[in-house]
């Protein structure tokens, strides 16, 4: 293991977040691929993306959807979080700033980084395949236990 992912892992044992870790095939770690080869719905599998602010530049947050919606970043997330332009990270700037891999980026160890916005529509899942801080692993986790992390909150962000 990296040290990536014992981070993630020592993260959730101090949240007190139960959970369960499976490796994976690295090469099916992104979303799609991921809920094809190991039987998952989309619904069952949460993106982690990252956003950044252009005006202000530079600043970051974190925000989780179900695979099977849409994230609303020029409406909701632009309110939110109170700036005039907001986008996506791209892959490389997402890299650098999580040190986790796209496919296997998580909100577990980066709360002390980042605000991470987890939308309503998690909480209706049992459970739930997040990344594991790699492309190596996922960690399948309750939903209930999201309300753990430190500066988190739950809010709808994802378009109607």
């Amino acid at each position: 293991m990296n040290e990536t992912e014992n981070i993630v892992l020592d993260y959730l044992k101090t949240q007190n977040i139960e959970y369960e870790k499976f490796d994976i095939d690295p090469n099916f770690s992104d979303t799609q691929n991921f809920c094809t080869k190991y039987k998952f719905s989309l619904d069952q599998s949460a993106n982690t993306i990252i956003l950044e602010s252009k005006r202000p530049k530079g600043l970051y947050a974190v925000a989780v959807v179900r695979a099977s919606k849409k994230l609303d970043v020029n409406k909701k997330l632009k309110n939110i979080m109170g700036v005039k332009k907001l986008s996506f990270a791209n892959a490389a700037k997402s890299e650098e700033i999580t040190g986790m891999q796209v496919g296997g980026i998580t909100p577990f160890g980066l709360s002390h980084k980042f605000k991470i916005y987890f939308d309503e529509g998690l909480k209706i899942s049992k459970k739930i395949v997040f990344g594991g801080g790699s492309r190596n692993f996922k960690i399948l986790i309750e939903p209930k236990y999201l309300t753990n992390i430190p500066n988190s909150q739950f809010l709808d962000i994802t378009e109607s």
